[in-house]
């Protein structure tokens, strides 16, 4: 699996630096620098979540290979009850109401309840998902490592899903980056007290 995961890695770095080699060649030879400064506007702002998120990654898969090699994957950590469920879902409501009132910081647009609407979405299919009931386990919910793996993933996500609206219209601004942010923080401080008793 080392190998793989170095195959991959220079696969992923090769591809990077292949792709750089041919920005620079497009913006020297081309004299596009006009372009280049709008690209790197729309870059800036979602940056920061996919460094994030590639972070995460790193360190979930990191957890991943550990649990598979100690056969802990499917270990249960944590048993939900409705109790759980319900805080889940009044946080996920909150979420979408805390991102319309930061738009509100500046004008509520469209676009600001397209990004509550969809990180609302995101976050619920991922509810229904997380707290199903397991019929190996005669109905009972459970969170195993690799939920809380795949979970960690989720919300590093959500940023992203709240900041693609805007950056896909081209009208991304400091609130959008904050709305995004603080659906994030929301989401990931829930989830560290949610999973603060396990079992």
């Amino acid at each position: 699996m080392k190998g793989f995961r170095i195959l991959v890695d220079f696969l992923n770095f090769t591809f990077f630096l292949m792709l750089v080699i041919v920005v620079i060649l497009y913006i020297v030879v081309g004299d596009r620098i006009e372009i280049i400064t709008k690209i790197v506007k729309m870059i800036i702002p979602v940056a920061y979540f996919v460094g994030m998120f590639l972070l995460a990654v790193r360190s979930d898969q990191d957890k991943f290979e550990k649990f598979r090699k100690e056969d802990k994957l499917d270990e249960i950590i944590k048993y939900l009850d409705r109790v759980d469920s319900f805080k889940d879902i009044l946080v996920i409501i909150t979420m979408p109401v805390l991102i319309l009132l930061i738009g509100m910081i500046e004008e509520l647009s469209v676009i600001d309840v397209i990004q509550a609407l969809s990180a609302f979405i995101f976050m619920y299919i991922w509810h229904i998902i997380l707290f199903r009931k397991r019929e190996d386990l005669a109905g009972m919910q459970c969170v195993t490592n690799f939920d809380k793996i795949k979970d960690t993933i989720v919300v590093f996500i959500l940023p992203l899903v709240v900041i693609a609206i805007p950056l896909s219209t081209g009208l991304a601004t400091a609130v959008d980056i904050f709305q995004a942010f603080a659906a994030f923080l929301l989401m990931y401080v829930w989830r560290k007290i949610m999973f603060l008793k396990e079992k």
